[in-house]
């Protein structure tokens, strides 16, 4: 079940996510000129135990890709920062770096823990949205 984002702020446990995604490399968020787009919302299940950070993340980068389908960034270069919203925490960094048709990726979680990631696959009708998804189950590999 996918709340809208009035519902989000209304959720006990707070467990929204904030997705933004700025052109080029960034180590902090809030460089507006070059911020891409903010994505926001809050996946649940109906049953079972609640999402994880990741499984969320993953669930409303698809929402993103099939409504809010948004081109990869210009500079071929673009970060998405992924904050919770309960606590207004940067809880992961994604740097992701696209040449031809491949991408190259490093993620920052939480304590400075990094991963660098190559995806060997990335398409021109690929968006922001999709390619951060193929970040995501690269890492989980």
């Amino acid at each position: 079940m996918v709340k809208d984002k009035s519902d989000v702020h209304e959720e006990a446990d707070g467990s929204f996510l904030i997705i933004e995604v700025y052109d080029g490399e960034h180590l902090t968020p809030g460089s507006g000129n070059s911020k891409l787009c903010r994505l926001e919302g809050n996946v649940l299940r109906d049953d079972g135990p609640p999402f994880t950070l990741r499984e969320q993340l993953e669930q409303l980068l698809e929402i993103g890709w099939k409504y809010y389908g948004l081109p990869n960034s210009a500079e071929g270069c673009f970060t998405a920062f992924v904050t919770q919203g309960h606590t207004a925490t940067v809880a992961m960094r994604i740097v992701v770096k696209t040449r031809r048709d491949a991408l190259s990726a490093r993620l920052f979680i939480l304590e400075g823990e990094e991963r660098a990631l190559e995806v060997a696959s990335v398409f021109p009708e690929d968006d922001i949205f999709k390619i951060l998804r193929k970040v995501l189950r690269a890492q989980k590999g």
